[in-house]
């Protein structure tokens, strides 16, 4: 200012200046919480505002408000004119009547720190609200459940609650959350892992706090009894089978565990001799797992056991079991045997019986195929073994499938199965024929009959070549009595040789019975010229009748001649033969000379047929005369 005369002034020029600064503020410098329970929280609401003219960061450090206090968030950065809601939880960890945390500050970057004081009171555990009785079987889960009501304004966020469970068997969720003005359930879970004694349940609380800063206790007491069995096994298992029940034992502990197994029988009171349950007496089973345990099973006769089978921890006394009722059915096939032989023969199968008791048992033996020989009972001593033979002796050629069954008092039915084929049987000893045109030879051919009972055989023969007339002749049936033994009965049959022509021949020979079986034969001939025959004696002045056959299958026309003159035939010098009979040639003798023995031949001359190849045949007998003195 520039003063004048008369007291005048005037301004000459003006100074104008700006200044920035820091402002930062809480709405309080101290929070009261009021009493709260013991492992409950409360929670207060902290303004922290900047007013001044710049940003700036700020800092509280959390270890100063352990372990009563914690502040969220505990840092951040506050732009000018900004404010942030700072929640302040008060959680105290042990009875106390004044807690005070007194100084604790805030730092802001660029400016003084801030100040805070908290205070509360901590109370202990409030009245048990309820007690929550639990009963179950040892390592059985049982839930029980309790309601919680959100009792906050309408407006305020969910309840997030975090109960807290003591004692070893309860569990429950680590949260629950609750909307305003609801009610919801929560679940505690007890799962005992030992079983308890009457007077000395497992005991635990469940504490749920609230945020109020009050909470809900509930007392918790649990009996735990004997445990439910793992599972109830039935089994149907045929009798004389193995059978091997695979159990699942498991360790509901963190350590391995050792189990001694115990078998409780119910029904029957003690096991029979022909029973067999086996099994490892001590089992080990990893923390935490399971391992396997083989019971076997084996019964020679129908029966039903039902038993109990503990695995026990003898350390601690904790065991499980199964229930197990096994049934001894009726026996399925217990093995096949394939048998195959050629008719006749015998071929022979061995089955391994064994006697478990201490006594001799007898085994009676049935089976209805008839061409199985076996003992109809044996005996086997007191625990040994023994082989039953049996035998395959088949008479015809057959496939047939059949069950042999064998029984015993002590140690029930055994049922096995019998594939038999009978395959065919080589043929019998050939036969041999050998004879001139016009004669025949007959030979016997032998076989056995192998069947139990008289049997009566149909014979026919085959000539190789179809178109070839019969020259081997049997009867139709033979008939031979039942065998007797392994050997059977031998049976004779006779074979007739009449050959038609020179030359060789072969048949087939078939002796045939339902119950018996087939018997083949194979028949070979060989026919030569017809030697003559004789001689015949024809006497002075008399007659002699010399037979003479036709062989062939068809009638034929023959011719008779002699030599010398003083042979002649009488009657007809020809004459026509029906096939297979004898025309007998009447033959007379005539001479002057009554001193010596004449000598001479009967001609018989077959014309020319095709049933005989065509050929003319021609039969010599020799004549003798002599002079009746």
């Amino acid at each position: 200012m520039l003063e004048m005369e008369d007291n005048y002034t005037t301004p000459l020029f003006a100074v104008t200046g700006a200044c920035q600064g820091i402002e930062v503020s809480l709405d309080t410098s101290s929070i009261a919480f009021g009493p709260v329970m013991l492992r409950s929280q409360c929670s207060r609401k902290l303004l922290i505002s900047n007013s001044g003219d710049m940003g700036t960061a700020f800092h509280w450090n959390p270890a100063n408000f352990a372990p009563d206090f914690s502040m969220s968030p505990s840092n951040g950065y506050l732009s000018p004119g900004m404010s942030v809601t700072l929640r302040v939880m008060f959680h105290p960890v042990r009875e106390n009547a004044d807690i005070r945390y007194e100084n604790l500050y805030c730092a802001i970057e660029g400016a003084k720190p801030l100040h805070l004081m908290l205070t509360g009171m901590c109370i202990g555990h409030p009245p048990v609200r309820e007690v929550l009785s639990f009963t179950t079987n040892v390592r059985d889960p049982i839930i029980r459940k309790v309601n919680i009501t959100n009792t906050s304004v309408h407006g305020i966020k969910p309840w997030l609650l975090q109960p807290v469970i003591e004692g070893e068997y309860f569990s429950g969720d680590d949260t629950i959350s609750i909307a305003t003005g609801e009610t919801e359930t929560y679940e505690i879970t007890y799962l005992p892992l030992e079983m308890t004694k009457q007077d000395k349940p497992h005991s635990g609380s469940l504490f749920v706090p609230l945020p109020t800063g009050t909470g809900l206790l509930y007392q918790l007491v649990g009996l735990s009894g004997e445990p439910k069995p793992i599972a109830t096994v039935v089994r149907d298992i045929p009798c004389k089978t193995a059978y091997v029940e695979v159990l699942q034992v498991p360790n509901w502990l963190t350590n391995r565990q050792r189990f001694k197994v115990v078998r409780e029988l119910i029904k029957p009171e003690r096991l029979e001799q022909t029973v067999k349950l086996e099994g490892l007496e001590h089992i080990q089973v990893p923390a935490l797992g399971e391992a396997k345990y083989n019971l076997s099973f084996f019964s020679y006769r129908e029966t039903s056991l039902h038993f109990k089978l503990f695995f026990v921890n003898e350390s601690n006394g904790e065991y499980c079991f199964y229930v197990i009722t096994l049934h001894a059915t009726p026996p399925g096939v217990l093995e096949a045997f394939e048998i195959q032989c050629p008719v006749r023969k015998t071929k022979t199968q061995t089955i391994s019986l064994e006697n478990p008791t201490a006594s001799t048992v007898t085994f009676n033996c049935q089976t209805p195929l008839q061409e199985v020989m076996l003992p109809s009972s044996f005996q086997i001593p007191a625990m040994t073994s023994v082989p039953l033979t049996v035998e395959f002796q088949p008479l015809r050629v057959v496939e047939q499938v059949g069950k042999l069954y064998l029984n015993c008092n002590e140690l029930g039915l055994y049922t096995y199965q019998l594939s038999l084929q009978g395959t065919a049987p080589a043929n019998e000893k050939a036969t041999h024929f050998r004879c001139g045109l016009g004669s025949s030879q007959s030979q016997q051919v032998h076989f056995h009959n192998l069947f139990r009972s008289k049997t009566e055989f149909s014979c026919k023969v085959s000539q190789q070549n179809p178109n070839d007339k019969p020259e081997f002749l049997v009867d139709k049936t033979v008939t031979g009595a039942g065998s007797s033994g392994a050997s059977g009965t031998e049976i004779s049959l006779d074979v007739l040789y009449e050959p038609t022509m020179k030359g060789n021949t072969r048949a087939h020979l078939l002796v045939q019975s339902p119950q018996a079986g087939d018997f083949n034969f194979a028949l070979f001939g060989i026919c030569t010229e017809s030697p003559p025959q004789g001689p015949f004696l024809v006497k002075l002045g008399h007659t002699t009748a010399v037979p003479v056959k036709n062989i062939f299958h068809s009638t034929q026309h023959f011719t008779f001649t002699t030599q010398p003159d003083c042979f002649a035939v009488k009657g007809s010098s020809a004459e026509g033969i029906r096939a297979k009979k004898i025309h007998y040639v009447n033959i007379s003798f005539d001479s002057t000379d009554r001193t010596a023995t004449k000598l001479g031949t009967l001609t018989a001359t077959c014309a020319k047929s095709t049933d005989i190849g065509g050929d003319v045949v021609t039969w010599v007998y020799y004549l003798k005369g002599v002079v009746d003195k």
